[in-house]
C-alpha cells in the first residue's frame, strides 16, 4: 500500500500559465517517495519548491531527480523538506503544452 499527498491547491489547473500540479506517493513499507511535478511548458516560472509530508524530521534522505543525467542528487534532512521543500526544476519549452518531473526521496 502506498499513501498519496497533494502538495498544490487542489483546483489547481496545469492549463494556467503560473499554475503547477504536485503530488507525493509514499509507500507503506519503505522510507522511499515519488515527487510528481506537471506545469505548462509555457511558464515563466520553471522553479518551485515543494514541501513534502509525512517524512521523519530526524532522517536524511537523498534527492535525486529522475532521467535527467545531469542533475545533481542532494540530501537534506526529512525537517528540511516538510518546512522549505524540494526545489524542482522543470525546462521551460514554449513548444510543448506541458512539462513533467520525477523525483526520488529515499532515507539514507
Amino acid at each position: 500500500d502506498s499513501h498519496m499527498f497533494l502538495l498544490t491547491a487542489p483546483d489547481s489547473s496545469v492549463m494556467d500559465y503560473e499554475k503547477y500540479l504536485a503530488f507525493q506517493m509514499q509507500g507503506d513499507e519503505t522510507t522511499d517517495s515519488l515527487l510528481f511535478v506537471f506545469g505548462h511548458g509555457a511558464s515563466r516560472r520553471a522553479v518551485r519548491n515543494f514541501r513534502l509530508q509525512e517524512l521523519d524530521p530526524t532522517r536524511n534522505y537523498r534527492v535525486k531527480k529522475l532521467f535527467d543525467n545531469a542533475a545533481e542528487e542532494i540530501i537534506q534532512s526529512g525537517a528540511e523538506l516538510m518546512r522549505y521543500g524540494v526545489r524542482t526544476i522543470l525546462q521551460e519549452n514554449q513548444h510543448v503544452r506541458h512539462t513533467a518531473g520525477l523525483y526520488q526521496i529515499s532515507a539514507v
